[in-house]
């Protein structure tokens, strides 16, 4: 897969040139698809790594609850749920896995967590700026 990221501001006619050509060399015995979107940045390593280590790890230790299962019920209860059939049974999942939100869902995900602990559990979970990170974690 040819992949090229372009910083904003910098679409030189050397990077069209990039562009064109990897996509001229494509062989044409091949079906492709070409496409072109705006780049937008998926969550940090660091945004994950806080999610399990902190809020999901306090919550499952304060409920008895898997962290898989809470991950899953959290992101249904803030992105909402779809519905699904498999063997003739309606199932429900979350409309978005964690890999797939951007830095700033991300960001609201992890604020709705705070404010969902709060109100559902009376349980306080602290912020990243307000949790001494381990380099465990990351």
């Amino acid at each position: 897969m040819i992949r090229h990221v372009i910083p904003k501001g910098n679409l030189s006619a050397e990077h069209k040139s990039k562009v064109i050509a990897d996509i001229l060399a494509l062989p044409d015995n091949r079906a492709h698809l070409v496409q072109v979107k705006q780049y937008v940045r998926k969550r940090s390593l660091e945004q994950n790594a806080f999610i399990h280590a902190v809020p999901l790890k306090i919550i499952s230790e304060h409920t008895g609850m898997e962290v898989d299962d809470l991950k899953s019920y959290l992101l249904g209860k803030a992105f909402g749920f779809v519905e699904f059939e498999i063997f003739g049974e309606r199932r429900k999942r979350p409309a978005k896995r964690s890999s797939e939100l951007t830095t700033t869902e991300f960001s609201y995900w992890m604020e709705f967590i705070e404010a969902w602990s709060a109100q559902e559990l009376q349980l306080i979970i602290p912020r990243p700026n307000e949790y001494l990170i381990d380099e465990d974690m990351k």
